[in-house]
């Protein structure tokens, strides 16, 4: 599970519901499973009742793009806690509004972005209704830096000891940090520049995402271009019969794009 937007996604339950909603119930609301999925498909994120897990999908796709698919599915789990099941009706539009709203008010997302997604006929209503509501956006955790620490095998545990989580996913150490007096960040950074070089160490806003994953992209039928393909740093997978190398998936879409336009044809993605 991703940390970083589980936590974020529960800080937009707190806003949507804490005022009218008991602590059972908020516990409830957050209690889902977030798994990332390092491949491309047809749909962007997906919501199980049965295991209470939540999948992203696409991760090349833009933070507010992910965000938005995001809240699509929190809003049928939190629709499946209300009453038992979840569907695309007018009850799970309106827990969907709710976040979605809540998500607009806490300067997650602008209207700007959601402009540029896809949106169903529903969701372009709620956007219009939303947008008439004249919401006012504050800023998220602006005073929050979140401070990441990468190839630090060796410090992991006074890493640890100092607060910092490991992400599996990402590969790297990290921690929030608050700002708030202009300190918080200074002293971090001196503590790391002790025990790392700080050309490993970068920091962030709060309200990005950060989702960081990889992806294998496997080209078949090209033995007789494999040259070009070992210059562009492939190698040889002899299991899969292919030319295999691995990419963040935010590379892959336009890696694909490139092995298309230069005349390959069997191209296709793995998870890494």
């Amino acid at each position: 599970m991703s940390k970083r937007l589980y936590s974020m996604l529960c800080d937009i339950i707190d806003h949507t519901y804490a005022a009218s909603s008991s602590e059972q119930m908020l516990k409830k609301y957050k209690s889902f499973y977030l798994e990332y999925a390092n491949k491309i498909a047809s749909s962007d994120s997906s919501y199980s009742w049965k295991t209470k897990k939540i999948i992203v999908r696409n991760l090349f796709q833009d933070d507010s793009y992910l965000l938005f698919t995001t809240i699509r599915s929190l809003a049928h789990h939190v629709d499946f806690v209300n009453r038992g099941n979840t569907n695309n009706d007018w009850q799970y539009q309106a827990e969907f509004e709710r976040l979605l709203r809540s998500t607009i008010e806490m300067g997650l997302i602008s209207f700007l972005q959601i402009k540029d997604i896809d949106l169903s006929e529903k969701e372009e209503k709620i956007i219009y209704k939303l947008e008439q509501e004249g919401i006012k956006a504050s800023s998220y955790k602006e005073n929050a830096v979140i401070i990441r620490v990468h190839n630090s095998y060796n410090v992991r545990g006074k890493l640890r000891e100092r607060g910092y989580h490991w992400l599996t996913n990402e590969k790297v150490w990290e921690k929030e940090v608050d700002d708030t007096n202009e300190q918080g960040i200074s002293d971090e950074l001196s503590f790391l520049e002790q025990i790392i070089d700080l050309r490993n160490v970068t920091t962030h806003s709060a309200a990005d995402l950060l989702l960081t994953a990889y992806m294998y992209i496997l080209v078949y039928e090209s033995y007789d271009r494999k040259d070009e393909l070992k210059a562009a740093g492939y190698s040889f997978d002899s299991k899969e019969r292919a030319w295999k190398k691995k990419f963040p998936v935010e590379e892959v879409k336009y890696e694909m794009g490139r092995l298309s336009n230069a005349g390959f044809r069997t191209i296709r993605t793995k998870s890494a």
